[in-house]
């Protein structure tokens, strides 16, 4: 199942690092797509201290050609 997070970001002073919607693809749950999603986040940001995760929805809304021009 694929997946479309809005999520926010934060570091230790609160401040906010990356704030956006990001598809997570051919996961088994919500939840892990939301483990995965922090997994890719901590990597990108290391300093990342905080993520809240405003709504997790499935993704019904791939094209033909969605799995080839999206990545997570």
């Amino acid at each position: 199942m694929n997946f479309l997070i809005t999520y926010t970001a934060y570091n230790l002073n609160g401040e906010v690092i990356k704030s956006g919607k990001m598809r997570a693809k051919n996961k088994f749950n919500e939840f892990d797509a939301k483990c995965g999603l922090e997994k890719h986040l901590k990597k990108v940001y290391p300093n990342m201290f905080k993520l809240v995760i405003h709504t997790c929805e499935q993704d019904f809304d791939l094209g033909i050609f969605g799995d080839l021009f999206n990545k997570f």
